[in-house]
C-alpha cells in the first residue's frame, strides 16, 4: 500500500447515525444506518488539484462517502465586515473564498458528501481581555464572538447552498454543502479559551457555556440559508487533565456541562445559562487508548466502546427540553485513527491495524443498535 493510502486509513472517519431515533430509511430495518469517509488536509485541501483527484479516488475505492474538511474563519475573512448585512453576504469583498470553492468544486464532482468545519477565529472576532497568544490562549481561540460566528456562518451557507454562482463556470452554481461542523475540540485550549475561571478562589468552567452559544450562533446562521442543512457539534477530544484548571477538560463532562445536564451515572437536566442548545448530530473523536475495544481508565475519558457516556447525557437532556430540535439526533464519531507501520516504523502493523479498524467499525455499530430506545 502507498503512503497516500496509508495517510487516508491513518486519519479515519466514521459516522454512525440515528442514535436515538433511527432515520427514516433506516427504521424501516429497525437497524441504524452506518457512513464511513475520510478526513486528510494534506490531500483534500493540497494545493495540487491531482493530489486531491488522487485522495478522491482513494476514497472511492473503500467505499467511503464522507469527506471531512476544515476551514478557517480567521483565513476567509481576516477584516471585520463594516456591517452585519455584509457579514452575512456571501459576495462581500473581504471574503476569500478561493481554496473553500475549490474544494467544494472537486469532492461534489467526484460523487460524495462534503463536511466542512469552521474553526479559527479572526482576530477581530476574538473576545475582549485576550492575554497574548501563547499555548495558553493559541490565535483564534478566545472566546469567538458567537453574533459574529452566526453572521459569517450564513454567508458560508448561502455560497454553498446550491444556487449561489459559480464564479469560475459561467452558468453554473457552486455545489451544495449540507453538512457543517461548528469548531473543532471545544474542550482543549489548543481551540477555546478560556476552559477554566476562577470564581470565589475555585474554578468554574468556561468553554462549554461559551461553546453554547457559539453553537446556538452556528446553528442559526446555517438553518438561515436552508432548513435541511445538518449541524454538527466540534468534535470533543477524547481525553482530559482530570483535574479544574487545567488545558484539557474531560469530554463527557464538557458534554454534560454543555448540555445543562448534571450527573455521571444518571444525568439529570438543570438550569443553565444560554440554553436550550441546538445542533441535529452531536460529535465525538474516540481515539482509542490501544485497541478497538480497551476501555477508558478514567470516567469522564470517552474513547471507542465508551459512546454511553455521551448518548446517557444526550438521551437525558432531550427528555429534559434542555436540546432543540427535541428530536432524535444523529452520533458521528469525526475522527479515530492508529498509526500504521508503514510508514510509521513505531506504528501499528498493518495486518492489526486492519483488525483494529474493523473491530472499531463493529463497537461503534454495536453501541448504535445497542442504544435506540
Amino acid at each position: 500500500m502507498d503512503h497516500g493510502v496509508n495517510r487516508l486509513v491513518w486519519a479515519l472517519v466514521v459516522a454512525a447515525s440515528a442514535l436515538f431515533a433511527t432515520a427514516p430509511a433506516a427504521a424501516a430495518a429497525g437497524v441504524p444506518s452506518f457512513r464511513t469517509g475520510f478526513n486528510d488536509d494534506e490531500v483534500f485541501q493540497s494545493p495540487n488539484a491531482s493530489e486531491r483527484l488522487a485522495g478522491l479516488q482513494h476514497t472511492r475505492d473503500v467505499r467511503g462517502s464522507v469527506v471531512r474538511v476544515f476551514q478557517g474563519w480567521g483565513g476567509i475573512s481576516p477584516t471585520r465586515p463594516p456591517t452585519r448585512a455584509l457579514a452575512r453576504d456571501p459576495a462581500w469583498a473581504g471574503y476569500n473564498w478561493a481554496s473553500t470553492d475549490a474544494v467544494v468544486r472537486q469532492v461534489s464532482s467526484a460523487g460524495m458528501r462534503l463536511l466542512v468545519g469552521v474553526t479559527g477565529a479572526p482576530r477581530w472576532a476574538e473576545g475582549a481581555g485576550r492575554p497574548p497568544v501563547s499555548t495558553r490562549a493559541p490565535a483564534g481561540s478566545w472566546k469567538p464572538s458567537p453574533a459574529a460566528y452566526r453572521d459569517f456562518m450564513e454567508a458560508a451557507a448561502r455560497r454553498y447552498s446550491g444556487s449561489y454562482p459559480d464564479p469560475r463556470i459561467p452558468g453554473a452554481a457552486l455545489p451544495r454543502v449540507r453538512y457543517w461542523q461548528a469548531w473543532n475540540e471545544p474542550n482543549l485550549t489548543d481551540y477555546l479559551t478560556p476552559q477554566w475561571t476562577r470564581r470565589r478562589g475555585r474554578f468554574v468552567p468556561a468553554s462549554p457555556g461559551h461553546y453554547r452559544r457559539m453553537l446556538n450562533g452556528f446553528y442559526s446562521g446555517v438553518k438561515a440559508v436552508s432548513r435541511t442543512n445538518n449541524v454538527l457539534t466540534a468534535g470533543t477530544a477524547p481525553y482530559g487533565d482530570h483535574r479544574p484548571g487545567r488545558r484539557r477538560m474531560d469530554p463527557a463532562y464538557f458534554t454534560r456541562a454543555l448540555l445543562c445536564v448534571s450527573g455521571r451515572r444518571r444525568p439529570r437536566p438543570v438550569r443553565c445559562s444560554g440554553g436550550p442548545v441546538r445542533f441535529d448530530s452531536l460529535a465525538h473523536h474516540p481515539y482509542p487508548g490501544g485497541s478497538d475495544r480497551r476501555k477508558a481508565i478514567n470516567p469522564d475519558d470517552v474513547v471507542i466502546p465508551d459512546l454511553g457516556k455521551l448518548t446517557r447525557p444526550l438521551r437525558a437532556a432531550l427528555r429534559g427540553g434542555k436540546v432543540r430540535p427535541r428530536r432524535g439526533k444523529q452520533l458521528w464519531a469525526t475522527e479515530i485513527s492508529w498509526d500504521s507501520s508503514p510508514p510509521d516504523p513505531r506504528g501499528v502493523p498493518l495486518h492489526r491495524h486492519a483488525r483494529y479498524v474493523q473491530g472499531a467499525f463493529y463497537t461503534l455499530w454495536r453501541q448504535v443498535t445497542t442504544s435506540v430506545p
